[in-house]
């Protein structure tokens, strides 16, 4: 993960196109074409769990600069694969034998929200 600071008017996903990256705001605000009931600042996290090729829901543009968490979706897949104390770190309960471990058991929102958020920081510490 990285952390990034854009400027206001920055497209971070476009409605339709592939999910690239989870992003997690940490300051600044963000507008959207459509309103879902999360509204939580993070964005496009679907991408983590999705072995299929995952769709951004909604266009997010930064209303002013902010700084957010980046999570390349490539990147955190292929440490999910290869890393078991990576995946430890993840409540996925999966007993399909498949290469990407986000199949199979799927957690709550919450829960994958918490587990995203308290790995993003532990990867910033």
């Amino acid at each position: 993960c990285e952390l990034r600071d854009v400027p206001a008017g920055t497209t971070l996903c476009r409605r339709g196109r592939t999910a690239e990256a989870c992003w997690i705001l940490v300051t600044g605000r963000l507008d959207c074409d459509l309103t879902l009931d999360d509204g939580n600042g993070i964005i496009d996290e679907d991408c983590l769990l999705d072995s299929e090729e995952p769709i951004s829901l909604r266009t997010v543009v930064a209303a002013t600069a902010a700084e957010l968490v980046r999570i390349d979706r490539a990147k955190f897949v292929g440490a999910m694969t290869a890393h078991d104390d990576f995946r430890e770190h993840f409540n996925f309960d999966n007993d399909d034998d498949v290469d990407v471990p986000v199949l199979g058991g799927r957690p709550s929102r919450p829960q994958m929200e918490m587990e995203i958020l308290g790995t993003t920081a532990a990867c910033l510490a």
